[in-house]
């Protein structure tokens, strides 16, 4: 990300030399200060996609420069059962927002949630936020640390993102779990789900890591689920029948795909972004006979949640030999900042027809997609069904730098995904 001769990371005596996510923003920025000047459009919100005849691309957008309140471009996921408006059909008398809205709807939390100062008592006011995940755990400690009463309610959460240094590189690099890979170690994972955590603290209720990719953004409560809200108008119940006061109510409980907003089912279909059944052929499935992968957990498959053949998690399978359209950002991955940029070089490369290391045709990018499909599958049970359209197509999660997979772009240099 920068040249020998840049200084190291602003905090890294404190970070290890691990970028802070104040040095990513500075790097962001001069990056499009310096490469993409007058090329990015704000305020602008993309309404729809869909080819011309002429066979370019007709792109619907909403100009919001004039519009005094904020509207927010993401697409947050909001349990029915937790939504302002069933909030408001409860007569609960509180604040209920998605976190999206957090920095929008921050004054009105702190001037509601003022405390008696050093004689504040369990009638001060309060704020619940819902969700195990990081926007969840953000949320909290900065209201915690603005002198507000904060519960956070979760069922699971990940230990390994709490944990307080980072894993070796060695351990990324042995344990990556690739489908090209067999030396798969379960027992070492299960250690790693506990990572510096002490053993009585909430967060030992983590997802399995060696199974999934759970961020737990989805949150809905820790040992604990939120169900709704109490007749009181004052107060959230939990699975065990127990209310939890809160005059605020923070759900961090993650995103669902936008792309439903943007694309109709005609360009979806020609495209081939549909969602669909993965391999389920014992042949397929069989070929990563591995000890490791003996014993998989339980897991409930949902027929609206499968996976899409997005070769590489960049281009439609079915469109790859016209090599006009692609995604980028639609990688389940622990590097965004590095997966992201080598993406939209590859992406560069492909657009400019530039000589890479592509399927011969369309119908070879798709015997690889749903080759890749039920790899994940078979090494993450479940997760395709968790996560949205987005990240349906490649969950290359703790895959590391020295085990990627590599396609060349051109005979001179490769890029690794």
């Amino acid at each position: 990300m920068a040249s020998s001769g840049s200084p190291p990371p602003s905090k890294a005596a404190e970070t290890g030399g691990r970028l802070t996510g104040e040095d990513m923003c500075v790097y962001m920025e001069n990056f499009a200060c310096t490469f993409l000047e007058g090329k990015i459009r704000f305020s602008t919100l993309v309404k729809g996609i869909r080819r011309a005849p002429s066979g370019g691309w007709l792109v619907t957008v909403k100009d919001l420069l004039g519009r005094h309140e904020a509207q927010v471009l993401d697409n947050p996921k909001i349990p029915e059962h937790l939504s302002p408006t069933t909030a408001e059909k409860a007569r609960f008398r509180g604040l209920v927002f998605h976190s999206t809205y957090f920095q929008e709807r921050l004054d009105g939390v702190l001037e509601r949630t003022k405390t008696g100062g050093q004689d504040a008592t369990e009638q001060d006011a309060s704020v619940v936020v819902v969700g195990g995940g990081k926007s969840a755990q953000d949320v909290a400690a900065y209201l915690a640390n603005a002198g507000r009463k904060v519960t956070v309610v979760f069922e699971t959460t990940d230990a390994m993102l709490a944990g307080p240094s980072p894993l070796p590189d060695e351990l990324h690099a042995s344990l990556a779990p690739n489908h090209q890979s067999s030396s798969l170690t379960h027992s070492a994972w299960v250690q790693l789900d506990t990572y510096s955590i002490p053993k009585d603290s909430p967060l030992r209720n983590a997802h399995s890591l060696f199974w999934g990719i759970r961020t737990n953004d989805e949150g809905l409560a820790a040992p604990a689920r939120a169900q709704g809200f109490s007749d009181d108008g004052r107060s959230l119940i939990l699975n065990a029948g127990q209310t939890l006061p809160a005059d605020v109510v923070v759900l961090a409980t993650g995103y669902q795909s936008s792309w439903k907003g943007i694309f109709d089912d005609e360009t979806v279909a020609d495209l081939g972004l549909a969602r669909h059944a993965p391999p389920s052929s014992s042949k397929t499935v069989d070929e990563w006979d591995y000890m490791s992968l003996s014993d998989p957990p339980p897991c409930q498959l949902e027929s609206d949640h499968w996976s899409s053949s997005i070769y590489r998690g960049l281009v439609p399978a079915k469109n790859l030999d016209k090599r006009g359209f692609a995604v980028n950002g639609a990688v389940f991955t622990t590097n965004n900042g590095y997966g992201y940029e080598v993406s939209a070089h590859w992406i560069s490369a492909y657009f400019l027809g530039g000589k890479m290391r592509l399927p011969s045709s369309a119908e070879e990018a798709l015997v690889h997609t749903e080759r890749n499909s039920a790899w994940m599958h078979k090494r993450y049970p479940g997760m395709l069904t968790w996560v949205n359209e987005s990240y349906s197509s490649n969950l290359a999660f703790w895959s590391y730098v020295a085990t990627c997979l590599c396609s060349g772009i051109n005979e001179h240099s490769r890029v690794c995904f």
